[in-house]
Formats: structure tokens, sequence, C-alpha cells
């Protein structure tokens, strides 16, 4: 049986760790030393009982991170880049490249910037009206302005 204590210091430390390494996962292990920890403080249980209690609680904690409270913040694929915000901006063909690809000068800024590489299945010719349809990337994508 090991102290409570060396339970706390070796959560602290893989709480601290977890500045240096990438993924938001130590900390999850170091919170579950810190619980066994002070469980171990109120309860005296043998050593192997201890790291079976850190193991379930690390494998819970990370399940309801990865599994539940991350999971639900991630954004949808259908927007990813913001693109839905943009659609419907107008702008106009100022020159023809190749590809299907124009340059195109848009009435407000989208993501910063008026002027964009864009991409349509239509052929366009300078001068057409256009408006985004969606954001991919460095590319955006429009249609042509039904009159």
């Amino acid at each position: 049986m090991i102290e409570w204590w060396y339970w706390i210091v070796l959560g602290v430390i893989l709480s601290v760790a977890e500045i240096f390494i990438l993924g938001f996962f130590v900390i999850w292990l170091g919170i579950s030393a810190i619980l066994v920890g002070i469980i171990s403080f109120f309860i005296l249980f043998p050593l192997s009982y201890q790291i079976m209690l850190w193991a379930v609680g690390s494998v819970l904690l990370l399940w309801v991170w990865f599994g539940y409270l991350k999971g639900n913040s991630q954004t949808p694929t259908d927007r990813v880049g913001q693109s839905d915000d943009y659609q419907g901006v107008q702008g106009e063909i100022i020159k023809v490249l190749n590809n299907n690809r124009y340059k195109a000068l848009f009435e407000v800024p989208i993501l910063g910037d008026r002027e964009w590489i864009v991409e349509s299945d239509e052929e366009l010719q300078v001068g057409d009206k256009i408006f985004a349809d969606r954001v991919y990337g460095q590319l955006l994508r429009v249609k042509k302005v039904v009159k």
C-alpha cells in the first residue's frame, strides 16, 4: 500500500505534463490519480485496488471526454469553414482563368477578402453576376445569378 499523497503528487505531475503533451489526454489520467488519492485518504486500499481504481477512473474520464463531451462540440461536416455564413453574397467575374475557375470581386468581404478565385460548373464570362454558394478552404464555389 502506498501513501495517499503519492497519488496526489502523481496526479499533479500528470496534469502539468499535459502542458507539454498534445491531445488533452494526460490530464484525465492526472485527475483520476488525484481522485484515487482523495479516496485513499479516507479508505485504506491495497496497492492493487488503488491501481485498479485509477485505471477504471482514467478510462471512465477518457470515455466521458472523448466519447460524449468532445463528440458533442465538433463542427458538423456540412458547415466546414463557416461556408453557410456567406451563401448568397453577390459579386462579379473580373477575369476568366482556366478549368472553370475565375477571379471574382464580391460586394462584401468573404472571410476577410473581397477578391477570390472561384469555381463554377457553369460557363461564366467577365462581367457576369454571381453569388457565393460554398467556401472550400481557399476556393469559393459560385453560381450565376439568374435574371
